[in-house]
C-alpha cells in the first residue's frame, strides 16, 4: 500500500523477551522456506488460507494456524491493533543475510499495509525502503510503503525476526497510524504508548479476512487501483505515457459497460475475459516506461489485470449460496453470441494448431504472416494471459517458478478453463472478436509453449505442432540481444536471481544459471527449449507435427508457406504476403548478425551442435504409415521434465548399406576411409573397413553435394552453407570404444 511516508513508527509496543521467548520454543520444522527461495530467508505461517501451515498463497479465507495457538502473547498483539488480520508470519533473515530488493506489486498489496514487529533483532538491521533507511527496535510497531523498492539487509551474525501481519486497517487501526511518528520526519517530542504487558487468561480475540479477492472486479475498484499506478508517473515521462491512460481508459469504460449488463455473474466471464486478454495484448504494444518505484508501468497494468477476474472467488461464492441462487447461476443455454464450452462431446477447436520453437527463432513473423488467412483465427496475439491467469499455471502463484507443463497438469477443470479462455479470446484475420458456433481452425503461438508440447495434446488431442528451428549461432546471437535490450525481461524479480532481469521463457533449471553471463544463459536456453521440443515431438505420431528451418522460410518463403498452409489444412496464402518484419524484430535480418557475438557462442559449440544435430535426425524422421500412426500411445499421462538430454542416441533411422566381398579388402589395403554425398537423402556416409566387413556411418546434412579436403580436413558444400570439418587425434586418442580411431573430425568451421 502507498503511504504518505516511507516509514510510520506506531504508538504500541510490546514485551520483546517474552515473544522471543515464545517463538524460540516453536520447532525448526514449523518453519518453511521463504516463498520466493530468497537464501537465508524463512517463515511461519500464523494467518493461512484454511488455516494451513504450509500454505503461503494471498487469497482465500485466512485462519489461524496451529502455530498461532503456541503463541498466547503474541495473539494479545495482534487483538490490540483492533483491525481484520490477513496473511500473517513469522519472518526470520539469518546472519549475514537480506530479504532482496522488491516491491509489492500483486492486487493484495495494493489494499493492504504490512504491520512490522521485531521480536529478535540487533543495531545493524537495516529496513530500505526508497532512498530511506530505518533500524527498527525489538518491541516496536511500524508500517512502511510497500510501493516502494525495500529490502531488509542483517549483517549481524545473529538472525532477525519480525512478526509481519497484512490488514486493510479499521478506523481503530488508522487512527493509531495518525498517533503514529513518520519517517523521515521524526519528531523529538513524539512518545510511544507504554509497553503492553503479557496477561495470562486475558481474551485475544480477533477476526481474519474471508474474502479478500473479488469473483469479478468492480470497473470502480479497477479505476482505483489504476489511479495509484498512474500517479506514480514520472513527470517527465506524463506525455509518453498518454497512450498507456487513453488504452485503459477505454478498457476501463468498456468493463463498466460489461458491469452494467452481467455484474458479477458467471454468464458474462467470457466477455470479461475476452476484454481483459485484449487490454494485456495491446499493453505488450506501448513502450515500456518506468515508474517512480522503478518498476514497469505495462508490467504493472498486467499484473493488476490478472485479478480483475478470480474464478477460485466465484466458486466460492457459488458454494456457499443458497441452492436456488446456484441454480440461476448455471450456465446460461448456449446462443448464437455464445458458444457451450468445448469439451470431449463438443469440440469446436478442429485440429488446432501451434508454433513451437525457441525464443527468437523467428516464429512471430512466422505467425504473424499465417495470421492473415481468413480461415483461421487466432488470439490476437500470444497467449501467456490466457495460460496464467489460471493460477494453477502461473508459475508465480503455483509456486514451481518455471514454464514447463506436463500432461499431468492439464486435468479436466484446467482443460476446460483454457478452452473457455481461448473461446473468449477468439479474433480473426482483421483482428476482430469473434465467437464461432461451428468447428473453426484455431492457430496459436507463445513462446513458453515449447515447454508444454505434452500440455497442449492433452488438452486438445488433435492438436498438431509446427516446429520452427533456427541455425544456432544466429538463433543464440539473437537471444544475446534480447537479454541486452531489456525489451523481453518475462520476470523482473525471479526469487533468487543475482543477475540482470529474467528474459524470455524460464524453463526447470534456471538456477544452474546464476552467476554466468547472459551469453552463456542464451546458449542454455537454447539448448534447453530445442532438447524439450524435441523429446517431445518425437513421442508424437509424425503426422501430428511438422518441422521447418528459418532459413528455408527466408530462402524460399512462399513455397515455406504453401507447404505450412497445406500441413495446416488452409489455402494458401497469397504469394507476397510475408515480406514486412516482425513487430517484435530488434534489428532487419542479415545472416552475418551473430558474428557480433561470435567468440562467446564459439566457445560453447560442443554443447549446441549436439542438440543441432538432434534437430536434423527429427527433422528427416519420415512420415508414419497408417498402421505406425494408429500403434503409438499419443497422449502418455507423464512426460519427463524438457531438460533432455543433449548426448542421446537419435532414434534410429531406416538406412542401410550392403557391400560386395571385395570392398573391405580394399578399403584396408589402402588405409582409407571414402567420403560419399548424397543431397537426395540428406546424408554424408562415411564408408570405412572394420574387422573384415564395411562399416558405415550416416552423417545428416541439408542437402550435402560436393567435396573437398584431404587428411587433415575436408568440407562439404550443403543447401546453404559450406561446412569445414577438421581432423583432431587428440580427440580420437581419449575416445572411449572398443573401435580402433585414428582421426577424428570435427566441425570448425561454417
Amino acid at each position: 500500500m502507498q503511504l504518505a511516508h516511507p516509514f510510520i513508527r506506531l504508538p504500541l509496543q510490546f514485551d520483546a523477551s517474552r515473544l522471543r521467548e515464545e517463538v524460540l520454543a516453536i520447532p525448526e520444522d514449523a518453519w518453511n522456506p521463504h516463498p520466493q527461495g530468497f537464501p537465508g530467508n524463512s517463515a511461519l505461517l500464523l494467518i493461512s488460507r484454511e488455516g494451513n501451515p504450509r500454505d503461503d498463497a494471498l487469497s482465500g479465507p485466512m485462519l489461524p494456524t496451529p502455530n498461532l495457538a503456541a503463541l498466547p502473547y503474541l495473539r494479545q498483539v495482534l487483538a490490540c491493533f483492533g483491525t481484520v488480520w490477513g496473511r500473517s508470519r513469522l519472518m526470520r533473515i539469518d546472519g549475514n543475510a537480506e530479504a532482496n530488493w522488491h516491491m509489492d506489486a500483486n492486487y493484495y498489496w495494493h489494499q493492504r499495509v504490512r504491520m512490522h514487529v521485531p521480536i529478535q533483532t540487533n543495531d545493524a538491521v537495516t529496513f530500505h525502503c526508497g532512498e530511506d533507511t530505518v533500524n527498527m527496535k525489538a518491541g516496536e510497531s511500524w508500517i512502511f510503503d510497500t510501493w516502494k523498492m525495500h529490502n531488509v539487509v542483517n549483517p549481524h551474525p545473529d538472525r532477525r525476526i519480525h512478526l509481519v501481519a497484512d490488514t486493510t486497517g479499521s478506523a481503530l487501526f488508522w487512527d493509531l497510524v495518525a498517533r503514529g511518528q513518520p519517517h523521515p520526519g521524526a519528531s523529538d517530542d513524539w512518545r510511544p504508548d507504554p509497553i503492553l504487558p503479557w496477561r495470562p487468561g486475558a481474551d485475544a480475540t480477533f477476526d481474519t479476512e474471508l474474502w479478500n479477492t473479488p469473483g469479478i472486479m468492480s470497473p470502480w475498484e479497477i479505476l482505483d487501483l489504476a489511479r495509484h499506478v498512474f500517479a506514480d508517473i514520472p513527470p517527465a515521462l506524463a506525455r509518453d505515457a498518454e497512450a498507456h491512460q487513453r488504452l485503459f481508459q477505454a478498457f476501463q469504460r468498456d468493463w463498466r459497460s460489461l458491469w452494467s449488463r452481467f455484474r458479477d455473474q458467471r454468464d458474462g466471464l467470457p466477455a470479461y475475459r475476452a476484454l481483459r486478454d485484449t487490454f494485456i495484448d495491446k499493453l505488450a504494444g506501448l513502450p515500456d516506461l518506468m515508474l517512480a518505484n522503478r518498476m514497469s508501468l505495462p508490467g504493472m497494468l498486467r499484473t493488476l489485470s490478472t485479478v480483475f477476474i478470480n474464478e477460485a472467488t466465484l466458486d466460492r461464492s457459488d458454494a456457499r449460496a443458497p441452492a436456488a441462487t446456484v441454480a440461476t447461476r448455471s450456465p446460461a443455454p448456449p446462443t448464437a453470441d455464445r458458444p457451450t464450452p468445448a469439451g470431449a462431446d463438443n469440440d469446436l477447436f478442429a485440429a488446432p494448431v501451434f508454433i513451437v520453437a525457441a525464443p527468437r527463432s523467428g516464429s512471430s513473423w512466422l505467425f504473424e504472416t499465417l495470421s492473415e488467412s481468413s480461415e483461421l483465427l487466432t488470439l490476437g496475439g500470444e497467449g501467456h494471459a490466457h495460460i496464467e491467469s489460471i493460477e494453477a499455471l502461473d508459475p508465480r502463484r503455483n509456486g514451481r517458478w518455471h514454464n514447463h507443463l506436463d500432461a499431468g497438469d492439464a486435468t479436466a477443470e484446467i482443460a476446460r478453463q483454457l478452452r473457455d479462455n481461448y473461446l473468449a479470446g477468439l479474433k480473426d484475420n482483421n483482428g476482430q472478436a469473434t465467437s464461432p458456433t461451428t468447428p473453426f481452425r484455431f492457430l496459436e503461438k507463445t513462446p513458453k509453449n515449447a515447454l508444454r508440447i505434452a500440455f497442449l495434446k492433452k488438452v486438445f488431442p488433435q492438436a498438431r505442432f509446427i516446429y520452427l528451428h533456427r541455425d544456432p549461432r544466429e538463433n543464440i546471437a539473437s537471444i544475446i540481444e534480447a537479454w541486452q535490450s531489456g525489451r523481453f525481461v518475462t520476470y523482473r524479480n525471479l526469487p533468487g536471481w543475482q543477475g540482470q532481469p529474467w528474459s524470455l521463457l524460464l524453463p526447470p533449471d534456471w538456477q544452474t544459471q546464476q552467476g554466468k553471463p547472459p551469453e552463456s544463459v542464451a546458449c542454455w536456453q537454447w539448448q534447453t527449449t530445442n532438447a524439450a521440443i524435441v523429446d517431445e515431438l518425437a513421442r508424437l505420431p509424425r503426422n501430428d507435427w511438422t518441422s521447418i528451418s528459418y532459413q528455408e522460410l527466408c530462402q524460399d518463403t512462399d513455397a515455406a508457406l504453401a507447404r505450412l498452409c497445406a500441413f495446416i489444412g488452409v489455402t494458401p496464402l497469397a504469394e507476397d504476403s510475408s515480406k514486412k518484419l516482425s513487430q517484435h524484430t530488434l534489428t532487419p535480418p542479415d545472416p552475418n548478425k551473430w558474428r557480433k557475438h561470435e567468440t562467446a557462442i564459439m566457445a560453447q559449440e560442443p554443447a549446441w551442435s549436439a542438440i543441432s544435430q538432434r534437430i536434423d535426425t527429427l527433422e528427416h524422421r519420415p512420415p508414419e504409415t497408417p498402421a505406425e500412426d494408429a500403434s503409438r500411445m499419443t497422449t502418455p499421462d507423464t512426460v519427463p521434465s524438457p531438460q533432455g538430454d543433449a548426448n542421446a542416441t537419435p532414434p534410429a533411422m531406416d538406412f542401410s548399406s550392403v557391400f560386395t566381398a571385395s570392398m573391405p579388402t580394399i578399403l584396408k589395403e589402402l588405409g582409407i576411409t571414402l567420403l560419399v554425398s548424397t543431397y537426395q537423402a540428406g546424408k554424408l556416409i562415411v564408408v570405412r573397413e572394420q574387422e573384415g566387413r564395411v562399416n558405415t556411418h550416416f552423417k545428416l546434412l541439408k542437402k550435402p553435394m560436393g567435396l573437398v579436403g584431404d587428411v587433415n580436413r575436408f568440407a562439404v558444400g550443403t543447401l546453404n552453407q559450406i561446412i569445414e570439418y577438421r581432423n583432431i587425434p587428440s580427440v580420437a586418442r581419449n575416445l572411449e570404444s572398443p573401435l580402433a580411431h585414428d582421426g577424428v573430425y570435427v566441425p570448425r568451421q561454417l
